[in-house]
């Protein structure tokens, strides 16, 4: 009987190793930096930030709450470990998995918050937040950056267990965190708000965005058998495949794409509607003027021939009254979808008619 076949296994190269820790690396210390920001300017803004950024852009600093700073100060750490060359794996290895679980706790107490509506005292912890009047959930993070918080935090508390399905669920954590920031992203590059406002006060700041993004990716980038396979003691068969892992990445860029066509879309078809409506309203303004102009020249062509007596003016003044009728006309049919303003135009095209015929009778009994 023939042997069964081996499952074949993705080896990585020595360089593209060292080129995934060293971007670990690099986003581990822009989410740290990002974090270290946000946490430094609510609690110093005054007297540190104060004299080194105008006013004007305090608050797109302080967009950002200050847990959630505190929660990318811990991410970022923990992607740190995950790119060092583990000269202390025993440090290394208890670090990681409690930086990770610390932010994984910010993010489901502040769940936890929103759904039984407590209060647990987190929110304004490290400094009150008056930033925004009539906030009710002063300092509290949105609620799509808590679940983020979950997802990330909980890709990097254990990837490295030797059981395949938490391996699993570290990648699938890591990619929907990272498709929830990309789907914040969308909306702040598109001007889409539905896709990173939840309640007027509840949202998802663009810095927030970029950091849950960094974050997913120095996941990746450190774990980088979680999307091209297992390269260590492992099979691909082992690990579930790399189809599940290949195609939940595929799945995630399709959507991102397919969002993005559909946010395109919108703006498009918006726009044509928009110049529609531009189109539409001057259309009404030079029919509108027509009739002005038109009633100038009836009373005008009234005038002369009161004044004159040429039957030149008496037929101006026909023409005139013939002349607005049909502009009226225009300017009804232009506004037929606007019942108020059709409303006044008809009320106006009786008082014009009235005047016309009181004039007509006294030029005719002169």
């Amino acid at each position: 009987m023939a042997q069964d076949a081996k499952p074949a296994l993705i080896v990585l190269p020595s360089g593209a190793l060292f080129l995934f820790k060293r971007l670990t690396r690099i986003f581990s210390c822009l989410v740290f930096v990002i974090g270290l920001i946000t946490v430094a300017a609510w609690l110093f803004h005054a007297q540190l930030f104060g004299a080194v950024f105008p006013p004007d852009r305090l608050p797109f600093i302080l967009s950002i709450k200050c847990n959630t700073g505190l929660g990318f100060v811990f991410l970022g750490a923990a992607l740190w470990f995950c790119g060092s060359e583990k000269k202390h794996p025993a440090q290394d290895g208890k670090a990681r998995p409690l930086l990770a679980c610390a932010a994984v706790f910010l993010g489901a107490a502040t769940i936890l918050e929103y759904l039984l509506g407590w209060n647990l005292g987190l929110d304004q912890l490290l400094t009150p937040d008056a930033t925004v009047p009539g906030n009710t959930l002063p300092g509290r993070m949105g609620i799509g950056t808590a679940i983020d918080f979950c997802l990330v935090g909980l890709a990097l508390a254990f990837p490295e267990l030797k059981i395949p399905r938490v391996a699993q669920l570290s990648s699938l954590f890591a990619f929907l965190g990272l498709f929830v920031a990309l789907m914040a992203l969308i909306g702040h590059l598109y001007q889409a708000k539905s896709f990173y406002v939840y309640s007027p006060f509840n949202y998802m700041a663009l810095q927030t965005s970029l950091a849950f993004i960094f974050s997913a990716l120095g996941f990746l980038t450190a774990y980088p058998q979680t999307v091209f396979g297992k390269n260590t003691g492992l099979s691909l068969e082992d690990r579930g495949g790399i189809g599940s892992f290949a195609w939940t990445a595929i799945s995630v860029i399709l959507v991102f794409l397919l969002a993005s066509a559909w946010i395109s879309a919108e703006n498009f078809f918006g726009l044509l509607r928009n110049n529609r409506m531009v189109v539409h309203s001057q259309e009404v303004l030079d029919s509108l003027e027509k009739v002005r102009a038109s009633v100038n020249d009836l009373t005008t062509a009234a005038h002369d021939y009161c004044q004159i007596g040429r039957q030149a003016d008496w037929v101006k003044f026909s023409n005139s009254r013939q002349s607005f009728q049909n502009c009226l006309g225009d300017a009804l049919r232009l506004t037929s979808d606007n019942p108020i303003q059709e409303g006044r135009l008809q009320t106006m095209g009786r008082m014009v008619d009235r005047q016309a015929l009181a004039l007509e009778s006294f030029l005719k009994s002169r």
